[in-house]
């Protein structure tokens, strides 16, 4: 095999995880757009969730001991600080879980950190290809992140992923939002060498969208 019929092959794969992320989203909005089907796809959240990092994860392609570290440390960090806000409301503000994202530990999904891995993940490695100084990476990075929930959260209330005192986000939700992010992004900023993943920039592009559209529509 010579090494433009390789590279067209690993670009087609390319195109095909990014076609599964595509469509899996759409056919996501859609389900939970219509009455009858809305139940079961809020049952298949977790599922959701476990592939689509999979795919994800699976199109990496500078694995070291850093960036796994980075993957359990942040993953744990972030459903450490969700147990801590769902049992005490000084953080996030006063809300709780429903049963949409799946088995609990203390009050708290353990799929809720592997999402905010995939969010931290997804946008640094978007945010890396932009031509801006460094130290201001992981601050548009946390950005992003943030403005995303702010799409996810009428999503969140309305389909059972989680719920807020008086039906009302607060504003202390997105400071501690952005604070948790970027620490988080400054983590993974520092990991060297760089993680790379062709399908990443995407994956985050076709999230921001499938809530933008749930906010719109």
């Amino acid at each position: 095999m010579d090494k433009t019929t390789g590279m067209e092959r690993k670009n087609r794969f390319i195109l095909i995880g990014i076609g599964y992320f595509i469509i899996f989203h759409l056919v996501g909005f859609a389900g939970f757009h219509i009455q009858a089907t809305e139940p079961l796809f809020r049952m298949l959240v977790p599922l959701h969730l476990i592939l689509t990092a999979s795919v994800l994860f699976y199109f990496h392609e500078n694995w070291s001991k850093p960036f796994l570290l980075f993957m359990v440390g942040s993953a744990v960090t972030a459903w450490l600080v969700e147990v801590a806000g769902v049992q005490t409301g000084v953080i996030f503000g006063i809300y709780q879980y429903g049963e949409t994202l799946g088995f609990e530990i203390a009050e708290a999904p353990v799929l809720i950190g592997l999402n905010w891995l995939v969010m931290v993940y997804t946008s640094a490695i978007l945010v890396n290809r932009f031509s801006i100084p460094f130290w201001a990476k992981p601050i548009l990075a946390a950005t992003l992140m943030v403005l995303t929930d702010f799409f996810i959260e009428p999503v969140a209330m309305a389909h059972g992923y989680w719920s807020w005192a008086g039906d009302v986000v607060p504003i202390q939700n997105y400071l501690a939002w952005f604070a948790l992010a970027l620490l988080l992004q400054f983590w993974f900023f520092r990991i060297k060498p760089f993680p790379t993943n062709p399908v990443a920039p995407a994956l985050f592009i076709v999230q921001f969208l499938f809530f933008l559209g749930f906010f719109l529509f």
